[in-house]
């Protein structure tokens, strides 16, 4: 359980911090200074607060601990997890959606969500299955 438990709280403090870095360094890189008029530093220091104390904490609590449950309640294949790890976290898309409004775009542009959280769902599921359940 205390394996668990650390590979949880390093998936979710360090490794998704350091998944969405990556993601804004490609934005930054690519829109240059339509985005953000500063460097890439000076936008990671404005913006690390809050990956910190608001993302990182809600992915632990909205996508890990379900995941978690689910995955301590029987044996699954690798690939299920994958799949239970998506479906969450599209789930909580959709949730965050209904508030955010993401409704009101065609459902094609926002099958790219699908697309762009399965990368997460890999790293988080094969991260746990060999770190935790093998």
């Amino acid at each position: 359980m205390k394996r668990r438990i650390v590979t949880n709280l390093i998936l979710a403090f360090i490794v998704l911090p350091v998944i969405k870095m990556l993601f804004d360094y490609i934005k930054l890189e690519r829109y240059g200074s339509k985005m953000f008029g500063g460097t890439f530093l000076e936008y990671e220091k404005a913006y690390a607060p809050y990956v910190f104390f608001g993302i990182a904490p809600l992915f632990l609590i909205f996508v890990l601990l379900p995941y978690n449950y689910f995955v301590l309640k029987g044996r699954i294949s690798v690939l299920k997890k994958i799949v239970l790890c998506e479906v969450i976290v599209i789930v909580n898309i959709c949730l965050v959606g209904s508030f955010y409004n993401i409704w009101t775009y065609p459902y094609w542009e926002n099958i790219s969500y699908v697309i762009k959280t399965f990368p997460l769902s890999c790293i988080v599921a094969i991260t746990i299955h060999f770190a935790v359940d093998r």
